[in-house]
């Protein structure tokens, strides 16, 4: 059975669109990954305050809420190749600012948050666009299936960006590891471009964009389920992903390394999403996502809890794997169940309200950020365990009363 899953998800590749896409996702992920550990590392160092490199995720996050909205809606209405493709070429441009901005040296963070601002909102376009683009190229049918392959490649390779830029940022400084990130983000933009996917279902252009935007924002929160994944995705992302946000701080702090040492922790996480998105490929269409949701939120927790507690790099990079895998599946399953509950031609819509959602994660960011400088940076990752915990507590509750399987 799990080779007949196997050799499924592989027929993936036997589309031509879509292995351009996931090449040029691949590409794109292996820039954004060496962007962001060289961004953060950049701040700390430079700054030595936790939550300023803290608020380089803050505010990369915050612009989700104006401007996804936005983003679906033109992701619905306008070719989503050329969408994708002039989100990640702004966000290489932005990119190669930032390394001339760390070539010149920086002594506060106040003159790269602005730049960081702009890769959220350019983001806030590129992620409907490209799940959206995944579902028209492989089918309703075979969307969790397309979205985790998808996810598989760009973790795998994203985690050697990672890598990469924390070695670059030792021996060659953070521009150096910025300059790279730019590069390889304008190969992938020029790839994006010539991926010519027939749009399925496109919306109604009669209504403006303001009101289409509107209607969604109606639809979404009108219907029970959708709400529910939302609500969680939002307390995942506030409770969860803000980990990322003292990650550098965790290097530096607590297991007293450098920033190859940070890159080796963000490489291991990203093992850990490789493999979790390629137990979610193997699942193909599994029918029980609501429950597999709760189980990895639940494991998403006594990870953070765990690595929170531990004081060796060696014992961390065992650890962080399971962070990684929960952190990718979570967001696997959320823009699948998204996307299948929703008409064809709201697909994109659908992945932005996501995208709102998660916005919010700033105010993660900076609160873990605040609880690190003043109590330390494991009290921090225990916090975010705990309410982990308690959002799986509330998710398992709210599924059984609106019966998300």
């Amino acid at each position: 059975m799990a080779r007949t899953r196997l050799a499924t998800a592989f027929s993936l590749f036997s589309n031509p669109l879509y292995r351009r896409l996931w090449v040029s996702g691949v590409i794109y992920s292996l820039g954004t990954w060496a962007e962001r550990l060289a961004t953060g590392w950049l701040v700390l160092i430079q700054t030595d305050s936790i939550l300023a490199s803290a608020s380089t995720m803050a505010i990369r996050a915050a612009p989700g809420i104006i401007f996804a909205p936005f983003a679906g809606t033109l992701a619905d209405r306008l070719p989503r190749q050329r969408v994708l493709a002039t989100a990640v070429f702004s966000q290489a441009v932005i990119t190669l600012l930032i390394g001339f901005v760390a070539f010149g040296g920086i002594s506060s963070s106040w003159s790269v948050l602005p730049l960081v601002a702009l890769l959220g909102i350019a983001s806030s376009f590129s992620t409907p666009a490209t799940h959206a683009l995944t579902a028209d190229i492989v089918g309703r049918q075979r969307v969790m299936s397309g979205i985790s392959v998808y996810s598989t490649g760009a973790r795998a390779v994203g985690v050697v960006g990672a890598l990469i830029a924390g070695v670059l940022s030792d021996h060659a400084g953070p521009a150096a590891a910025l300059f790279v990130a730019a590069g390889v983000l304008f190969v992938s933009a020029s790839v994006m471009i010539t991926i010519n996917a027939p749009q399925t279902v496109r919306a109604d252009k009669r209504a403006g964009v303001l009101s289409a935007t509107t209607g969604m924002v109606k639809t979404m929160s009108g219907n029970p389920a959708i709400a529910a994944l939302l609500v969680m995705a939002l307390a995942v992302e506030i409770f969860g992903f803000a980990y990322q946000a003292v990650l550098p701080a965790v290097a530096r702090d607590v297991l007293h390394v450098r920033a190859t040492g940070y890159g080796s922790l963000s490489f291991m996480a990203g093992v850990g999403a490789v493999i979790g998105v390629a137990v979610l490929s193997l699942l193909g269409n599994y029918p029980h996502k609501g429950r597999l949701v709760l189980g990895v939120t639940f494991g998403f927790g006594f990870s953070m809890l765990a690595f929170a507690a531990s004081t060796s790099l060696p014992i961390s990079l065992f650890l962080i794997l399971g962070l990684g895998a929960a952190a990718a599946m979570f967001d696997a399953m959320q823009w699948t169940l998204l996307q299948t509950s929703v008409p064809d031609e709201m697909r994109g819509r659908a992945v932005a309200a996501w995208v709102f959602a998660i916005g919010f994660g700033w105010i993660g960011h900076l609160t873990l950020g605040a609880i690190a400088e003043g109590a330390g940076v494991r009290w921090a990752l225990v916090t975010s365990g705990c309410m982990l915990l308690v959002t799986g507590v509330a998710g398992t509750l709210a599924f059984r009363r609106i019966r998300i399987e």
